[in-house]
């Protein structure tokens, strides 16, 4: 869990070499921008956590190839 870190931004390629991960939560941050390919590796994720941060805007396709998607806050 990278909950209540204080992230700011997630990069592009950043999860790349996490290709099993199933959950990842990262409520609790203040986050503002997420790179377009932040999640492209992340074939396996059945379950992001996104609330509680900042985001006011999400690029479109952000989610494309990530089709284990069962469970999005």
């Amino acid at each position: 869990s990278l909950m209540g870190n204080k992230i700011k931004q997630i990069e592009s390629n950043l999860f790349d070499y996490l290709i099993n991960l199933k959950t990842l939560d990262l409520s609790k941050n203040q986050i503002n921008k997420i790179d377009k390919f932040s999640f492209k590796n992340l074939k396996k994720l059945t379950e992001l956590n996104l609330s509680k941060n900042y985001l006011k805007k999400i690029e479109e396709n952000i989610f494309d190839g990530i089709d284990n998607l069962e469970i999005l806050n």
